[in-house]
């Protein structure tokens, strides 16, 4: 099913509801590691990060995994992830859920060589937005400490409640900027 031969085009690949390691060890099974060499983008389940098999590992630089909750986004960093997309977080979000940005901001600020090269969060979050004061105090330190770091904080439209035109599994700006990189990498090469 998953065999390159068949799938000659196929760039991006969203793999969700796959987040423990039973599911993992199915796609150990499959043709999932040829496969992986082919994409430019893959999306995956936040929480898969502690169980990726090396295959899916060497491919983290093209990997935005999708954090539901902010803690997996912790986690996310502290196993190498280079990608995060920080979803169900936006300006109408209750405010206990900012609180919980303060461990992401702390795990950012404390990355001696960082891994992390970017967050994507709900456009509604950016600077010019409307926030309470102290949503905004929080979202401000985690903003502090992608800059401190270098880790480019991407601002996009986000899927809410299943409904809308925005596809909830893939991230137009992810794969535009993977894009650009391909392109950067593939004039390098040429020059």
């Amino acid at each position: 099913m998953l065999d390159p031969a068949f799938l000659p085009s196929l760039r991006q690949l969203a793999l969700v509801l796959i987040d423990n390691e039973d599911e993992v060890a199915f796609f150990a099974k499959s043709r999932l590691s040829d496969l992986v060499e082919q994409l430019d983008v893959i999306y995956v389940d936040g929480d898969l990060v502690t169980v990726a098999p090396t295959y899916l590992r060497a491919a983290f630089d093209r990997t935005l995994f999708e954090c539901y909750t902010v803690r997996s986004g912790v986690v996310g960093i502290k196993q190498g992830a280079k990608h995060l997309r920080i979803l169900n977080l936006d300006v109408r979000s209750p405010l206990d859920v900012f609180d919980s940005l303060t461990p992401l901001a702390e795990a950012v600020a404390s990355q001696e060589k960082p891994t992390l090269r970017s967050i994507y969060l709900d456009i509604s979050l950016a600077p010019a937005s409307t926030l309470p004061a102290a949503a905004a105090a929080s979202v401000t330190d985690l903003l502090r400490a992608c800059s401190e770091k270098g880790v480019e904080v991407c601002y996009e439209v986000q899927p809410k409640d299943s409904i809308g035109n925005v596809d909830p599994y893939f991230s137009e700006e992810f794969h535009r900027r993977q894009m650009e990189e391909k392109r950067k990498s593939m004039k390098k090469d040429v020059a």
